[in-house]
């Protein structure tokens, strides 16, 4: 008969599933600050994500530079998504905020499930704050 040491068993499976390229965790995701965000964008080595809704983008602006790709388009079936995870370089650290920073966490694990570097600068009004440059889209966008 044996027994089970239930200690063991978790670092087993912990160091299995990280060997295996598990899912990122919400955890994995660093934070990055607007300054930051805008230096790194700025030499080149960032993109910025805005991954809030359309309506959210006409209304408050969004960050000058940045790419629009909203968390309801990150699914594996919607043609932005694959158009972006098709020819966006996985070099750059992708950094993506959204209104409040829960759906860029969210966008950030997805994007690192899928190869990216990704960092969570949290709310678009941390940016505004920071009196980074704004732009607001078109209508249409």
């Amino acid at each position: 008969m044996f027994t089970i040491n239930l200690a063991r068993l978790f670092v087993f499976f912990a160091a299995l599933l990280s060997a295996t390229g598990a899912n990122a965790s919400v955890t994995d995701i660093p934070g990055i600050s607007p300054q930051d965000a805008y230096e790194q964008f700025k030499n080149q080595t960032a993109l910025i994500v805005d991954v809030r809704e359309h309506g959210e983008l006409i209304e408050s602006g969004m960050a000058e530079g940045a790419l629009w790709l909203a968390t309801s388009k990150m699914v594996d079936d919607s043609p932005e998504w694959r158009q972006f995870v098709d020819t966006t370089t996985r070099e750059k650290l992708v950094i993506v905020y959204c209104r409040s920073g829960k759906r860029a966490q969210k966008a950030a694990v997805r994007l690192v499930e899928n190869g990216f570097r990704a960092a969570n600068m949290g709310a678009f009004e941390a940016w505004k704050k920071a009196g980074l440059p704004i732009v607001f889209p078109a209508v249409g966008l």
